[in-house]
């Protein structure tokens, strides 16, 4: 590492996220017994992400293969302040997730249900220094499906309650 080398640690991200968002649900008593229910969340999302480095600050520590050396051998320098990267990987427009639930009363101690809903993560950057540049994540999406029953005993001193999850991540975010 040559002497005068800044360490990447000083560099700045200035990020930038305006988030708005709208949920709506209603339910619908169809019968004394059956229920259903619905809604909906409508999100925008934008944002900008800058990555900021100091004077001086070498733009990566390039490795043997990168930069044809015999050992770790540093990029071209940035000037004083400079942005090195400014990206808008946020999505545009609106994304609507669902929410739906039926539940049935067998008795008025007994109720099962089964309900379907998504979830949103918008997509974000992060800086890589090996690599000098961004690594855009994809918005993160998760699909949830559960059923389950809820039951009270015994004049109601004893309650039991049973649910079962599944859920499917898409472009999950690690």
């Amino acid at each position: 590492q040559p002497a005068n080398a800044t360490d990447y640690a000083n560099m700045m991200n200035d990020n930038v996220n305006k988030d708005y968002s709208v949920f709506a649900n209603a339910t619908w008593h169809a019968t004394t017994k059956l229920d259903l229910q619905g809604g909906i969340r409508a999100a925008w999302n934008s944002g900008v992400n800058r990555v900021i480095v100091p004077t001086g600050a070498y733009r990566t520590y390039l490795t043997p293969m990168q930069c044809s050396c015999n050992g770790y051998g540093p990029g071209s320098k940035f000037g004083g302040g400079a942005v090195a990267l400014s990206t808008n990987p946020y999505p545009g427009g609106v994304t609507a997730t669902p929410m739906v639930t039926v539940s049935y009363r067998w008795t008025d101690d007994i109720m099962t249900f089964a309900r379907y809903a998504a979830g949103y993560t918008t997509g974000s950057t992060s800086f890589n220094t090996t690599l000098n540049q961004n690594i855009t994540l994809d918005p993160e999406i998760v699909k949830d499906y559960e059923a389950g029953i809820r039951s009270e005993w015994f004049d109601k001193r004893l309650r039991f309650n049973l649910t079962g999850y599944y859920m499917m991540w898409l472009g999950k975010q690690i």
